[in-house]
């Protein structure tokens, strides 16, 4: 998968980017901040990752155990995943975050399953 040549939609994707193109560039981004701060010294929050990342890639173009098994082993996160569920009292909706709120809870359940496939306690 080549993902130096991937735009950010800043630097020229649509607003509305193929999928799969957008699944590639939340990968190189969430590999970069990865690498940037993991191997730093104490504990490291992400909000998402490489392994929502790889879920979003794994929708798109279904990834086979050898190839997500190398994604896995080379980023690692802590076995415990904290899950926040979407709350409708301060769900929005603006020109980025276009999805309905039925969406935010289907990906949320997606995530979490995904979570669970790759060997993660979700909390």
């Amino acid at each position: 998968m080549d993902l130096k040549n991937v735009q950010t939609p800043g630097r020229g994707l649509s607003p509305r980017p193929d999928p799969y193109a957008f699944a590639q560039e939340a990968l190189r981004m969430d590999i970069e901040n990865f690498v940037q701060h993991a191997a730093g010294p104490g504990p490291v929050l992400f909000e998402r990752g490489v392994l929502d990342a790889l879920c979003g890639l794994d929708r798109v173009t279904p990834l086979n155990e050898s190839e997500s098994g190398t994604w896995l082993s080379k980023y690692q996160y802590f076995p415990n995943v904290f899950v926040l569920p979407p709350r409708k009292a301060i769900y929005g909706n603006d020109t980025e975050r276009d999805h309905t709120f039925e969406r935010a809870e289907s990906v949320n359940t997606i995530a979490q399953e995904w979570y669970r496939r790759c060997g993660y306690q979700v909390l």
